[in-house]
């Protein structure tokens, strides 16, 4: 505040002028030391007065800008104890009457999921599945007729500071000193481009084929580059052009294989690996490098069938009935959906779920019908799902579990037309809690098994076969011998029910890699 006009009143002194400076002095009197405050202002005429501040004294700012920035300062000091809070001022432009609708997100705990499953054989009713929604209100404030929606999924949530100013480094470039002006001599060119392609010349079985001559033409049939395979197959051709550029590849007992719009530049090698089918060297198999298609043409083909399909390969290797430049194809392809839809009102009780759910993208929302008050550090238990249920008690056995007995469980169709977040649940059957357990969020017609207690009348045990089968198949086509290897084992589970109801069991066997 040095330099700003003040008028300070101490006592019965009051004293008007622009703040100088203020100190503290020692005034010692009748055995006692005392620290004494004073002010020293300057007046308009350039006099210099000092005064001392007692308990009674008071300051008033005479400059009404600073009383203005002075509220500013103490404003921000005051949000320093509350980082949590922001000012928003919402500024409008224009005339006449508008609705302004003004959001914001607070953080509050997630909602949690409960259901239950009724099984109720005796009364001829199905299985009826009840879901609950559990929301708590830690917002600091009552929610009096609030407007409700819950919403499933796993959105992408993080907190960032955005209110607090970043400024982005900028690296500090050294001005150049002096520059090189000494001539320079440049050699001449040795080839025509500088793209490179390479890659791997195979046959049907992937063996590497040695000696295979490799030509590159350009886009007017022109040869760029010439080269053989080595004993690993491999080849490469350096010195090309850039721009679309294409390879012959071609060996006795082969079909000439060309490949077209290769696109060649300086910037990378192009890797094109060559496999070559067996033939004569008067027939061509040609590639386009944009597109997966294949074309034949053949010199002394007698026959040629064709099918169209995403796997291709020759007739030979396929099965097709062509003796020379066959292409067989074969697609496997299935569709198939199913709606099963539930309301509310086909429930076969009178509890009623106060929420509607609907899609929302990759997320679910259940939707309040009715506003509802929930008091503040209170919760509330919502209804949310009351619709029949397509359920199968079935058994499930494991053996790397660990248990000694097979597990009770439901095999859960999901008809109630709806996404179920993930939750606890638990089982009464007859009017008896039968057990409880967990699952993660099941979509609309979606099949899950849901473990809930012990399966107590079942006892299973495994038995693996003492010797392994080894099994062997030789297939000699055309010149090649393919052969296959398999190593056989049985595993034997016997089960044994001690209750008078039948079981239907599920045993989860461990798929093992290669078998």
């Amino acid at each position: 505040l040095r330099g700003a006009r003040l008028e300070v009143r101490s006592g019965t002194t009051a004293i008007t002028g622009r703040l100088l400076s203020t100190e503290r002095k020692t005034r010692t009197g009748g055995g006692t030391t005392l620290e004494v405050e004073y002010v020293s202002l300057i007046s308009g005429a350039g006099e210099v007065r000092t005064t001392e501040l007692l308990p009674s004294f008071s300051v008033r700012f005479l400059e009404k800008d600073l009383t203005a920035k002075l509220d500013r300062y103490l404003d921000l000091i005051s949000l320093g104890r509350e980082t949590h809070l922001r000012d928003m001022a919402i500024s409008t432009e224009g005339t006449g009457v508008r609705g302004l609708f003004v959001s914001y997100i607070s953080e509050v705990p997630v909602w949690k999921a409960t259901y239950r499953i009724v099984l109720n054989s005796k009364a001829g009713r199905g299985p009826m599945l009840q879901g609950w929604a559990i929301v708590d209100n830690t917002v600091g404030q009552d929610w009096e007729k609030v407007e409700l929606s819950l919403v499933a999924g796993a959105p992408q949530s993080f907190v960032q500071n955005i209110s607090q100013p970043i400024y982005a480094r900028r690296p500090v470039v050294e001005l150049q000193g002096s520059m090189n002006i000494a001539p320079q001599t440049y050699e001449s060119m040795l080839s025509s481009g500088g793209a490179r392609i390479a890659g791997t010349i195979t046959d049907p079985t992937g063996a590497a084929v040695r000696g295979a001559r490799v030509r590159a033409f350009d886009s007017t049939g022109k040869i760029v580059g010439e080269g053989t395979s080595n004993a690993s197959g491999r080849y490469e051709l350096e010195g090309l052009p850039e721009g679309d550029t294409a390879i012959e590849v071609e060996l006795a007992g082969f079909n000439k294989n060309v490949h077209q719009g290769l696109r060649l530049s300086t910037a990378k090698v192009v890797q094109q690996d060559v496999q070559l089918e067996i033939g004569s060297m008067t027939e061509t198999v040609t590639v386009a490098g944009e597109t997966q298609g294949i074309e034949t043409s053949a010199a002394n083909a007698d026959a040629r069938s064709s099918g169209g399909g995403r796997a291709l390969g020759s007739g030979s290797r396929l099965g097709g009935a062509g003796r020379r430049g066959g292409i067989g194809g074969a697609v496997v392809g299935g569709a198939g959906s199913g709606i099963a839809s539930s309301t509310v009102s086909d429930a076969r009780s009178r509890a009623e779920a106060v929420a509607r759910a609907q899609e929302l993208g990759d997320l679910f929302e259940y939707k309040l019908k009715e506003p509802i008050t929930i008091p503040k550090n209170r919760s509330a238990l919502l209804p949310i799902i009351q619709s029949p249920i397509a359920v199968e008690k079935v058994s499930i056995w494991n053996e790397q579990a660990g248990l000694p007995r097979p597990q009770r469980a439901l095999w859960l169709t999901n008809s109630s037309g709806m996404t179920l977040d993930g939750g606890s649940f638990s089982i009464i059957e007859e009017e008896t809690f039968s057990g409880e357990g967990l699952f993660d969020p099941i979509r609309p017609d979606e099949k899950r098994l849901i473990g809930y207690a012990t399966d107590l009348a079942l006892n299973i045990n495994s038995n693996l076969g003492s010797e392994r089968q080894r099994v062997s198949r030789v297939r000699v086509s055309r010149g090649i011998m393919i052969q296959e290897s398999e190593i056989r084992e049985k595993k034997t589970y016997t089960i044994r029910n001690a209750d008078t109801a039948p079981r239907t069991v599920v045993i989860e066997h461990p798929a093992r890699a290669g078998y």
